[in-house]
């Protein structure tokens, strides 16, 4: 997650940045060079914007994006066939970003499990009021493993890129649509502390997650499975340490 708001938040800030810099009313798409090397810059990762650019600054500022990528191709990084968002007003006056909405449309999402207790410079001037991504292909590298969470559609806010982190959403395994939940501290060195909740589903038990990712890609914590086998209700819990193998 944090990895993902740092890319969002460093569009936003060259974005506002260029805005401020240009006349109004300019059209946008003919600075889609210039963008694109000041947001590569920035972020550190190559940037390609091949749809529309729109910033508008009243009555709210506001950034439409069409098909941007974030990342080497083949290599980690976000892309989105749409990106939308929000920016409060107030805060910008005291220098802070505040992200009233940041909506991503077909998102993919090409992460590693180390990148999401990473920290990023200047994280706690930077809050997500609502972060919401639809129908998005989610790819998690956990060492030589790849985690894929197909049509995830996710609700989320952040109070800064550092954490605490909250959202809800659900993602379909195995044809089965499931709900899940989850909700973080801030990030504390090489750990974060998180809990996890993915509710049952027919025949698919419920599963609870309360404990820590620790840089790389070990969890240690506490996890509770429970379901039932025709009507008698069962469950098991205890210490859980597990890495990417």
């Amino acid at each position: 997650m944090r990895d993902i708001l740092t890319i969002l938040a460093g569009i936003v800030i060259l974005a506002l940045t260029a805005a401020l810099a240009v006349p109004a009313f300019v059209d946008w798409n003919g600075y889609r060079f210039g963008i694109e090397q000041q947001l590569s810059r920035a972020l550190g990762a190559p940037v390609k914007i091949d749809g529309a650019i729109d910033l508008r600054l009243l009555p709210t500022p506001t950034l439409d994006l069409e098909r941007v990528a974030v990342g080497p191709g083949g290599g980690p990084g976000v892309s989105a066939q749409s990106a939308h968002f929000e920016i409060g007003v107030m805060p910008l006056l005291r220098g802070q970003i505040e992200v009233l909405e940041a909506r991503l449309e077909r998102p993919r999402l090409d992460l590693s499990v180390d990148s999401l207790v990473a920290s990023g410079a200047g994280a706690r001037a930077v809050r997500f009021e609502r972060i919401v991504m639809r129908n998005a292909i989610v790819d998690l590298r956990m060492g030589e493993r790849t985690l894929r969470l197909d049509r995830v559609d996710l609700d989320a806010r952040a109070a800064s890129l550092a954490g605490p982190f909250k959202g809800e959403g659900s993602t379909t395994r195995e044809g089965l649509r499931r709900p899940f939940r989850f909700s973080t501290a801030e990030r504390e060195g090489d750990r974060l502390r998180f809990k996890l909740v993915v509710d049952a589903v027919e025949e698919r038990p419920r599963f609870e997650f309360d404990g820590a990712l620790v840089a790389g890609g070990r969890l240690e914590g506490k996890a509770i499975i429970a379901g039932k086998i025709g009507e008698t209700p069962w469950r098991v819990g205890g210490d859980v340490g597990a890495d990417s193998a």
